[in-house]
């Protein structure tokens, strides 16, 4: 159960830093934020892939 909170919070955390960084370059709005969605998932999938096996496994 551990490994699975973590990796939500990690995604969550991904989440939240990429719309603030894809807002503060193109101002907050809905389509900025569907970016920033589909930016973090692509990062999530590249970068958290080990902690979603754990995650899977546990």
């Amino acid at each position: 159960m551990r490994d699975f909170l973590l990796y939500n919070a990690a995604r969550i955390g991904l989440l939240a830093v990429s719309v603030a960084v894809i807002w503060y370059f193109s101002g907050p709005s809905l389509l900025s934020t569907v970016v920033a969605v589909i930016v973090a998932t692509l990062l999530s999938y590249l970068l958290l892939n080990g902690m979603k096996q754990k995650a899977v496994q546990s």
